[in-house]
């Protein structure tokens, strides 16, 4: 029954029994946490309610759910540890929480690494399979604008999220090739109708359908989720041996396409047929 607005998984709070008062001070937190951290420590060692929050990190990081909470076991997994972390913000001098340009300021000042959830998702994307084929060959398809090969593709960590790619003429690597992202929806499927034009009059181009986006839509918000998206579908195109790619979109996006693992060349805003 957990509505909390930004889909946090919450436990229920907890002190460590022994070593502490009254759980509230800074040394009461610290060992607190570290007992939380520590495999060889039972739930018993802990007071019911306390004042720590435990949370749960969804299965598949921030490729999921583009979280602080998934993102710092990410990170923990990355570095070789235990998938285990602590989240602390840090807040102004009038009280309110840093956002992103104050962070940048912070972080300069104290020589600290800054890492963004966005960075997280963009290297995860370059570095992991995230996507395998579900079908050894593709499959012949007629469109009114001609015959494109197809290929289907499941998510190795997102639930029900499946892709498939349809491809017109010869890809493999090709440069400036035109990709298209198709999602659920009517007016995706009249875009996709101009992006099939586009490519076969081009000579050659990938449509990357993505099916089953609404869920991480709900619980990562729309700019962390497109990025999410846009990662696994790079994931598509580099499995099908793409050069590089001419980005098709049908509206003016905000969402930086690079880092992705993937070279893009150059960007096309698809106009009716």
């Amino acid at each position: 029954n957990n509505t909390e607005a930004h889909k946090c998984k919450f436990a229920i709070t907890v002190d460590l029994k022994e070593g502490n008062s009254t759980g509230v001070s800074a040394g009461d937190r610290s060992r607190t946490i570290r007992a939380l951290a520590d495999p060889n420590v039972s739930p018993a060692a802990f007071n019911r309610p306390g004042h720590i929050f435990p949370l749960l990190a969804q299965e598949g990081g921030v490729m999921v759910r583009a979280g602080h909470t998934e993102a710092a076991i990410d990170l923990a997994r990355l570095a070789g540890v235990k998938p285990v972390g602590y989240l602390c913000e840090i807040m102004g001098e009038d009280g309110r929480m840093l956002r992103r340009p104050q962070l940048q300021k912070f972080s300069t000042k104290h020589n600290l690494p800054l890492v963004t959830i966005s960075d997280l998702i963009r290297y995860r994307s370059r570095t992991e399979t995230l996507v395998e084929r579900t079908q050894a060959k593709m499959t012949m398809i007629s469109t009114p604008f001609g015959q494109f090969s197809s290929v289907e593709y499941k998510s190795l960590v997102q639930e029900d999220q499946t892709y498939h790619a349809l491809v017109y003429g010869s890809v493999s690597g090709q440069k400036d090739v035109p990709v298209f992202l198709v999602e659920d929806g009517f007016e995706s499927g009249l875009q996709a109708q101009w992006a099939q034009k586009y490519v076969v009059d081009h000579g050659s181009g990938v449509l990357v359908y993505v099916h089953g986006s609404a869920q991480l839509l709900q619980i990562s918000g729309e700019l962390m989720a497109r990025q999410s998206i846009f990662g696994m579908a790079m994931q598509v195109v580099r499995d099908l041996k793409v050069g590089s790619v001419r980005l098709l979109t049908a509206t003016k996006s905000s969402l930086d396409p690079n880092g992705f693992g993937i070279e893009i060349v150059s960007s096309a805003l698809l106009t009716q047929a």
